[in-house]
């Protein structure tokens, strides 16, 4: 930007132009607007001007007694501003707008569909259910499963009955690519003994399960897409046993990798994000018991490490995920990791719920 001043005399009919120079200084002689728009019939000077920094009075011109120097949309030049013929107003400007948004569905406390950060015009849930899981899959939201093999696909803030899983099943991952979810393990009846290895595949019309298997049977497990064609599983439980295994496997159902490192913490019915190619896994259940631990593994390195930074409460039933650059925990509370610490996010908390399903989309234009 150059380092010519505009001055808008308003009490004039003119603008003045002079030279000015940039040093700043950090306390302006008044509070500057953060958004002048600026109207007069015909005047070149009309429009929106943005607040850009604040100058010391005794460079800039006599008429200039704030400080505040503007810049206006598509002109490589900064203004300030004097008593005049034109009307002003200044505007706030808002925080910005969340890109993204994730959505609640269902769960322990009922049937409601709700946004967090951005609200959502999607209806609540057609049936009461908890211990169901969604995915994204050509933009649409696919929800499946709690004790049956119904499944449900959002369309125009509607929920339309979708092709049935081949199995009815609940505490299962689902995991989407391009052309296809895939579906992992899973709680195949009312008794938690009862888990299966088996892994099915939706093609957009039809489940079919697959002839290839996890390594063991498992379910209240977790698993994160690392790219078009690959997602790693991780942790869960079978009978009594908690695993702590990672392994990698294909949208195909192939075992890739299954000599991965396993987590630090054994671990069932917990959160997992994949963030900057590192893999984050928190909360859960051991035992009998809730953990507040937090985990990270690097796949360069091959290695899990434990991070010092821990829930203030353990937490199950919860989904984590990366919200709009931050990895966030979204349960009975919304927590929120800034590299350091877990911070609960207040205005996110709608009352408690778990074992919903989850997904994260564009926030609606609405």
């Amino acid at each position: 930007m150059n380092t010519h001043l505009l001055f808008l005399a308003l009490v004039l009919s003119l603008g003045i132009l002079k030279t000015a120079t940039s040093e700043e200084i950090t306390t302006p002689t008044t509070s500057c607007c953060p958004r002048k728009i600026i109207t007069g019939d015909g005047d070149s000077r009309s429009g929106t001007y943005t607040f850009n920094t604040t100058m010391d009075v005794s460079t800039l011109p006599a008429e200039c007694k704030d400080g505040c120097i503007y810049t206006k949309m598509g002109l490589d030049e900064l203004f300030c501003f004097a008593p005049g013929n034109l009307t002003s107003e200044c505007v706030a400007i808002g925080p910005k707008r969340p890109d993204f948004t994730t959505i609640m569905i269902g769960g322990s406390s009922g049937t409601e569909t709700i946004g967090y950060p951005c609200n959502t015009s999607i209806e609540d849930f057609p049936i009461r259910t908890s211990e169901i899981s969604a995915v994204v899959f050509k933009d649409e939201i696919l929800v499946c499963g709690s004790f049956s093999n119904l499944c449900y696909t959002e369309k125009a803030s509607k929920w339309i009955q979708t092709p049935n899983m081949a199995i009815s099943k609940l505490y299962f991952t689902m995991s989407s690519f391009k052309d296809s979810v895939i579906v992992t393990g899973g709680q195949v009846n009312e008794n938690p003994t009862y888990a299966t290895d088996e892994m099915e595949i939706f093609n957009g019309t039809t489940w079919t399960k697959l002839n290839k298997i996890l390594t063991s049977p498992r379910y209240h497990h977790c698993a994160v897409v690392i790219s078009d064609t690959e997602f790693y599983v991780l942790g869960g439980k079978n009978g009594d046993i908690i695993l702590p295994i990672m392994e990698k496997y294909d949208n195909k159902g192939n075992l890739v990798d299954g000599k991965i490192q396993n987590m630090t913490t054994p671990r069932f019915d917990f959160g997992c994000a994949v963030m900057e190619g590192k893999i984050y896994a928190a909360g859960g259940q051991q035992m009998g018991d809730t953990t507040n631990t937090f985990e990270i593994y690097d796949p360069s390195l091959n290695t899990w490490n434990l991070m010092k930074a821990k829930f203030e409460n353990g937490m199950m039933g919860f989904h984590l995920v990366v919200l709009n650059g931050n990895l966030t925990a979204i349960g009975h509370q919304v927590l929120s990791y800034d590299g350091e610490n877990w911070t609960k996010i207040e205005e996110a908390n709608k009352g408690a719920n778990d074992y919903f399903a989850l997904v994260v989309v564009p926030c609606s234009e609405d």
